[in-house]
């Protein structure tokens, strides 16, 4: 937030003109947004810490169920010195979001769907004929309003939620290694990037972004979120690789010692009859 504040203070939109016939631009102005940023921004924040704690959570319950013994896995210190780490470095990869998308909204100075409508332009100062129309013909005494409607490309909402469902996707797959809940994992996984899609597509329904620009926000939250993944966390960590070892050791021998007292119970049923 801090990094959005930043950018809007010391950035103005660049000055992008416009066609009395471009009807791309010419959609109504809805004042109430569907999901505004602010409340998304928090599902967002609640949702990180969410799986961030729980992943690890569960990586540190399957790790003591399989025997590892690992003092640095086991020790409650290490355990909240990582969850806390890991949270840092999930919001480091949605302040790039942010700050990308602040510095090309700005540079970019894309028109939104409702530019016509939010302007009011003075018909008076300017003749349609005239074509390309780049000097300021807004009536709209609020500034604000007219430099948030040349902010549509890339679409902010998109980025940080596709940024956001990605990455704790990601997350899940690299962190809580079991042969057990594979199918839990793949819809807790579905239902992130259902969520990702439904927030962007309202950006397109309330006429505050173009489908490219939250086709383009969705992309970049996909490249930051592996970036954040490989790189930043640098997953699956050596300590992961060792855990899936130790899942693999202990799910061969569940599977055997079960595969030994069917045998038995098999043997008795044959003895009994």
């Amino acid at each position: 937030m801090v990094a959005l504040i930043c950018i809007q203070t010391l950035m103005t939109p660049f000055h992008r003109g416009f066609t009395c016939g471009d009807d791309s631009i010419n959609k109504p102005y809805v004042k109430n947004e569907t999901l505004p940023f602010n409340k998304v921004l928090v599902v967002i924040v609640l949702l990180l810490n969410l799986a961030v704690i729980s992943c690890e959570l569960l990586r540190y319950l399957i790790a003591r169920h399989c025997g590892n013994t690992d003092r640095e896995k086991n020790q409650l210190k290490k355990w909240i010195v990582r969850v806390m780490n890991n949270i840092l470095l999930a919001f480091t990869g949605l302040g790039i979001c942010v700050i990308i998308v602040g510095i090309a909204k700005n540079m970019v100075g894309e028109l939104r769907p409702h530019f016509i409508a939010a302007c009011e332009p003075d018909y008076s100062k300017f003749n349609c004929s005239d074509g390309y129309i780049t000097f300021d013909v807004c009536k709209q005494t609020n500034k604000n309003i007219v430099n948030e409607a040349r902010l549509s490309f890339p679409s902010g909402h998109s980025t940080c939620s596709f940024y956001t469902g990605i990455f704790i996707a990601l997350y899940i797959e690299y962190t809580v290694i079991t042969k057990h809940i594979n199918l839990f994992k793949v819809c807790i996984q579905l239902l992130l990037i259902c969520f990702a899609l439904a927030v962007s597509l309202t950006r397109i329904m309330d006429y505050y972004h173009h489908w490219s620009d939250v086709l383009a926000g969705g992309l970049l939250g996909i490249i930051i979120a592996f970036f954040t993944i490989f790189y930043i966390l640098k997953l699956p960590s050596r300590d992961c690789q060792l855990i899936h070892q130790h899942v693999n050791k202990c799910d061969d021998e569940q599977n055997r010692d079960d595969d030994i007292i069917e045998a038995q119970r098999l043997l008795s049923d044959s003895r009994t009859d």
